[in-house]
């Protein structure tokens, strides 16, 4: 008879963070011997796992390699394969083997004895659903949405969903990952004109998934509302990725303002500091715009966080505080990025030194990435040279100061995925000697004795 060939299928949700991915997993497994009956008596069949990028993938894969699978397969793609080549020609990962077709994959054979779901009658012979009058099920959301603090917190967050678009919802997570946006940034940032980005974010405040920051302005700041996440846009963001608000609040990457947080308590720590690295990206997107390049990805302090193995051996990590893509056509350029206001000691730079050292960016990025410095003055930079000065050669580093404009991103050198500098001209490659217009960071002597990781230590709280 004909073969059959079952199989499961989990969108991975780019924005889950990593300890939901191995506690879905744990899930999986603890369910394949209760639920496994019910196909047959092989278990369930083969999950097929479908990861933003290649990153997420390891993640699963070490997850899965940490823990005993029994009869239970999980094979895992990216989406860049499945646009790439389609379910069927795409590549699928499976631990301890080499990554082939769907077809070879999966274990074909006999009907499973799940049986069709089949309903009484024809849907054409249901009776329609009662029509209300009056205003649409989204007015009524929106109604509801901006009634205030009434009804259970599922209510609300249902009514937001359904009261808010894409754009809107896409806003939401600008202020989420990125807090202190101000509209001007956050149209440079998405490219929507300002005043439908102030719309859309008075909309937004009415239905209380966001709010103004309430903290006066710092002495670098000017007198514009600068927007942060609320406790209900937080689990509106959460029920859309499919994770638990509580694992979503702790581990999404994500600042907002907690129901239980005192009034005029800020969840931004160091505002001055955010502040200057919300203004690098706006620039860096308006320039690059400009340019003909464009800013595809701009990732927040913990989506930037990597760990990696040392010289020694230790455990040691960065955590820079941005990094991001540019993208022209099919050309882009990645990097690293790291807002300097004086702040910071030479020793704070070490664990970059030990990242290119052992490029352990092998494991994170197709290609090596550009280290980005940029300075809120002439002294910052000064003193970030001098820090990085000795151990440039294992890395290409580009050095700036944030009012420098730059509108040469194609003069950048050639690597299919990691080259970028907000200020191209004014940077220079230091492994290459190519001088584009001033200050460059040396090469020569050893650098300072090595630290288990990397922890930047903010002198003060602005």
């Amino acid at each position: 008879g004909p073969l059959h060939a079952p199989f499961l299928v989990a969108w991975d949700r780019a924005a889950a963070p990593d300890i939901h991915r191995r506690r879905r997993l744990g899930r999986w497994l603890a369910a394949s011997a209760r639920v496994g009956g019910w196909w047959d008596r092989d278990g369930l069949p083969p999950v097929l796992v479908v990861c933003r990028s290649g990153r997420e993938l390891r993640v699963w894969e070490e997850a899965l390699e940490q823990r005993d699978a029994g009869r239970l397969q999980v094979l895992f793609t990216t989406r860049e394969e499945m646009d790439a080549a389609g379910p069927g020609d795409a590549r699928w990962w499976r631990p301890g083997r080499a990554p082939g077709g769907i077809v070879e994959q999966l274990g074909w054979g006999a009907a499973p004895a799940v049986g069709v779901f089949r309903v009484e009658r024809a849907l054409d012979d249901c009776a329609s659903p009662p029509r209300c009058a009056g205003a649409s099920r989204a007015g009524r959301a929106l109604a509801g949405a901006a009634g205030g603090p009434a009804g259970p917190v599922w209510q609300r967050v249902a009514e937001l969903a359904l009261a808010t678009t894409a754009a809107e919802k896409t806003l939401t997570e600008w202020v989420a990952r990125h807090p202190l946006l101000s509209c001007a940034e956050l149209s440079a940032l998405t490219g929507e004109p300002a005043r439908l980005v102030e719309r859309r974010l008075d909309l937004l405040a009415g239905c209380g998934a966001i709010r103004t920051d309430a903290e006066p302005p710092g002495m670098n700041d000017d007198d514009v509302p600068r927007y942060l996440l609320t406790e209900l846009g937080m689990r509106s963001i959460a029920a859309r990725t499919g994770v638990p608000p509580a694992v979503f609040a702790r581990h999404g990457g994500v600042t907002f303002v907690s129901a239980k947080q005192p009034p005029g308590l800020s969840p931004v720590w160091h505002r001055e500091h955010a502040l200057g690295v919300n203004r690098v990206a706006a620039r860096l997107a308006l320039d690059a715009r400009a340019a003909g390049w464009r800013l595809a990805e701009w990732r927040n302090e913990a989506e930037s966080t990597h760990r990696f193995a040392a010289e020694d051996g230790r455990a040691a990590w960065i955590r820079p505080d941005a990094s991001g893509v540019l993208v022209r056509g099919a050309e882009l350029r990645l990097f690293l990025l790291e807002y300097d206001r004086g702040t910071l000691d030479s020793g704070d730079y070490e664990g970059y030194r030990r990242y290119y050292a052992v490029r352990a960016w092998e494991g994170d990025f197709a290609s090596e990435p550009t280290l980005l410095f940029v300075c809120s003055d002439h002294r910052a930079e000064a003193r970030v040279r001098r820090a990085v000065h000795g151990w440039t050669r294992h890395a290409r580093v580009l050095v700036t100061v944030e009012w420098r404009r730059s509108d040469r991103f194609d003069e950048l050198p050639e690597n299919a995925r990691g080259q970028h500098a907000d200020d191209a001209h004014v940077g220079r490659d230091s492994r290459r000697g190519s001088d584009a217009g001033a200050s460059s960071c040396g090469s020569g002597g050893g650098s300072g004795s090595p630290r288990p990781c990397v922890t930047k230590r903010r002198r003060h709280r602005p």
